[in-house]
Order: structure tokens, then C-alpha cells, then sequence
């Protein structure tokens, strides 16, 4: 080591660096170097000066560590929505699906049957009024044979049953009855001839 200029000695052509002095970057060698030449107060005054002007890390190193906290808190929230879309999408495309086209087939099935119902409906309503325009004609053409036919059934005498005292009533007779229980009221009655004749008088 060679003193120069009455500051701390500077190694020599021969000596060597220690191993933490070869560690050090060349710039760091060369702040040291030159930090050897100053004075002491020069040195405290450059530490006191560099210590002011370095910024604090720990506020700063802490707001990253919450910012870092709070993004992997949502990683976690969007991997557990992630998770939960993938098995409801899962169980839409194994058990949904099958069971929506089940129902569809169901009502294809349903469909038909409503449609041959329709048109049974509307074959039922065509023979009805089929039925009906026979009938209304069957009245008009047959209405005079009803009309005698009443008038016979009136004429014939025959008892009312709505009318009919419950003491006339036999429910059994075990010698013949009387004949005069089987006479009837009024003149004879007409047979079926008469009322044949009556109503069709030019077919005889």
C-alpha cells in the first residue's frame, strides 16, 4: 500500500484486492476508491446526504405487497366463478340437454295426437249435422203419423201411470182377475190398420 497525498494508502502495482473488493462492481471500486481520498467529514457529510436522498422502501414495498394481495385475491374470486361456469355449462350439455330433447320428442308425440283429435272433432261435427238435417227432415216428412199416433195413444184409454191410484196396482193375482178390470173406458179403440189407413190413405 502507497499513502498518497497524506489520505488513506492505495494499493500498490503488486497487491492484491481482497475478495469482497473484487466482488464490487467497477463503479462501486472506483466511489470507494475515491472515498479513500477524502477526508473524514467529507465522507460522513456524502453518507448522511446519500441516506437522506435514499427513499424509504418499506411504505413503498408495502403498498406493493397489498396491491399484489388484492390482485390474487380476485385471481382467486374469477378462478372459483370460472370453476362454478364450467360445471353448470357441464351439467347443462350432459343432463339439460338429453332431458330438453326427451321433451321435444314427448311433444311431437303430443302434437299429433292433438291433431288427429282435431280432425276426429271435426268429423264428429260433420256427422252431427249430418244427423240433424235427417232428422229435421224426418219430422217434416213423418210429423202426421206422430200427430195420429198421439191422438190413438189418447184415444186407446189407457190409464196414466202419474195418475194411477197405488190400490189399482196387482202385483200378483193368484186366480184370474176380474174381467171387468180389463175394460176400458170410451168406444173401441182403432187398430193398427185404421191408424195405418189414416195416415196414408192412398196406400190402401
Amino acid at each position: 500500500m502507497q499513502p498518497v497525498g497524506g489520505g488513506a494508502p492505495r494499493p500498490g502495482p503488486g497487491h492484491r484486492l481482497s475478495g469482497s473488493l473484487r466482488q464490487l462492481d467497477p463503479a462501486a471500486l472506483l466511489m470507494l476508491l475515491l472515498d479513500a481520498d477524502r477526508p473524514e467529514t467529507v465522507r460522513s457529510g456524502a453518507r448522511e446526504l446519500a441516506l437522506f436522498l435514499t427513499p424509504e422502501p418499506a411504505a413503498e414495498a408495502k403498498e406493493v405487497e397489498e396491491t399484489i394481495e388484492g390482485m390474487l385475491l380476485r385471481l382467486e374470486e374469477f378462478c372459483s366463478l370460472t370453476d362454478m361456469i364450467r360445471s353448470d355449462t357441464s351439467q347443462i350439455l350432459e343432463e339439460n340437454i338429453p332431458l330438453l330433447k326427451a321433451k321435444v320428442t314427448e311433444m311431437r308425440g303430443i302434437y299429433a295426437k292433438v291433431d288427429q283429435l282435431e280432425a276426429f272433432v271435426k268429423m264428429v261435427g260433420h256427422h252431427v249435422s249430418f244427423l240433424e238435417a235427417h232428422v229435421l227432415q224426418a219430422e217434416r216428412d213423418h210429423g202426421a203419423f206422430s200427430q195420429a199416433l198421439r191422438r190413438w195413444l189418447g184415444s186407446s184409454g189407457l190409464p196414466s201411470f202419474r195418475n194411477q191410484d197405488p190400490t189399482w196396482v196387482w202385483l200378483g193375482m193368484p186366480e184370474p182377475a176380474p174381467s171387468h178390470l180389463y175394460q176400458t173406458r170410451g168406444g173401441p179403440r182403432p187398430t193398427c190398420g185404421d191408424l195405418f189407413q189414416e195416415v196414408y190413405p192412398s196406400q190402401l
